[in-house]
């Protein structure tokens, strides 16, 4: 009688060793199939060689004083992710790193002194973007996928010398330690795969971490920016591609999770 005993709770052992095991693979291929995307699965269509230019004004702002420095242009020029393989932006493919990266940013505002930008609507000041390439990376949710999806980023490496010689005043705006700082927003899909819409948004008052790192001035520019005071960069880039060709020109890139 014991020995049957013994042998009936080791048949019992091995069927629920046996169930446990099932249920495990069970729970797991659940959990795989409801994973969420990953990284791995974010994709680029019409991605290549790219160019952004201003949607209304960009605006520098000092937090503290108040004093503005407004740019009517900005053009940069650089690419969507690229192909290790090949050195080139991938067209349509996954998303390997930040979806635009900006190696040329120029602001001005043509037809003003020097077509300088102005400080306060009458200084000119020459604002030149240090710290390139600029790059737009994830960061972040977003809303839908493919034409008209919105997923959050940030601006990285954001850094700008401010050159205003009627005050006379030279400054450096940046990131905390004398890096290039950020500014969180969000890039808008096209409206349609062809679109020529797609919008990286800097609202204003946007989560950034910009201040001053230096002035230069022997009138202490005048009260208009001191160091360590923080700054707010707003504006809008649209990006468009400039090649290879085809797809056209002119389009924006879309990227999709």
């Amino acid at each position: 009688m014991s020995t049957l005993g013994e042998g009936k709770r080791a048949d019992m052992r091995i069927i629920t060793r046996k169930t446990l095991i099932a249920t495990a693979v069970a729970a797991t291929a659940v959990a795989l199939t409801a994973a969420p995307a990953s990284a791995d699965s974010v994709t680029i269509q019409n991605g290549g060689y790219i160019e952004g230019t201003n949607v209304g004004d960009f605006l520098f702002l000092n937090n503290t004083s108040g004093s503005a420095v407004q740019c009517a242009s900005l053009e940069a020029t650089g690419y969507t992710p690229k192909d290790p393989a090949t050195g080139e932006p991938i067209v349509d493919g996954p998303l390997l790193g930040a979806p635009f990266t900006f190696d040329n940013v120029a602001l001005s505002s043509p037809g003003q002194v020097n077509d300088w930008c102005l400080a306060n609507g009458f200084i000119p000041t020459q604002v030149t973007a240090m710290g390139v390439p600029w790059s737009f990376d994830l960061a972040g949710g977003h809303t839908g996928s493919g034409p008209g999806g919105t997923m959050d980023g940030r601006l990285n490496n954001v850094k700008v010398t401010l050159h205003a010689p009627s005050v006379p005043c030279d400054a450096t705006v940046g990131g905390p330690g004398g890096a290039g700082g950020y500014v969180e927003g969000m890039y808008t899909n096209p409206s349609t795969l062809t679109g020529n819409d797609g919008t990286i948004s800097l609202p204003f008052g946007s989560t950034n971490n910009l201040e001053v790192l230096s002035v230069s001035s022997v009138t202490d520019c005048a009260g208009l920016i001191s160091f360590g005071e923080p700054f707010t960069l707003a504006g809008d880039i649209q990006v468009n591609r400039t090649g290879p060709v085809p797809p056209a020109a002119g389009i924006s890139p879309t990227i999709n999770f």
